[in-house]
């Protein structure tokens, strides 16, 4: 895996904890088409502390360049084919949903076909 580090990826943490944004360490999977377009199955993402679910997809898509296509329907919601997971639990992405040090966020697509 890879790890990537993003301190300003959360502007909003930055102006609640002023000039120093504490850190956080999220473990990312990825499976189906997902996997196939980032290339690597697994990666620690360090990112500001205060980050959401959404925000940390929306991290993800600027990072990997395609992974937007494969997930986001041409609306920008998320498509009926991707599940993510935090901590092995499937989330309502619509949902606030804030992430903590430590999480795994896993990105998964459906494999068409049938």
């Amino acid at each position: 895996g890879r790890h990537l580090s993003a301190p300003s990826a959360c502007p909003r943490a930055a102006a609640v904890f002023g000039k120093r944004i504490p850190e956080m360490k999220i473990t990312t999977r990825y499976f189906g088409a997902v996997q196939g377009i980032v290339g690597i199955e697994k990666e620690v993402v360090e990112c500001g502390e205060g980050l959401t679910l959404q925000d940390f997809i929306a991290l993800l898509e600027s990072r990997h360049h395609g992974i937007r296509i494969a997930v986001r329907s041409e609306e920008g919601r998320l498509r009926d084919s991707v599940a993510v997971a935090v901590n092995g639990n499937i989330i309502d992405t619509d949902a606030p949903a804030p992430l903590k040090d430590g999480d795994e966020v896993v990105v998964l697509t459906a494999v068409a076909g049938g």
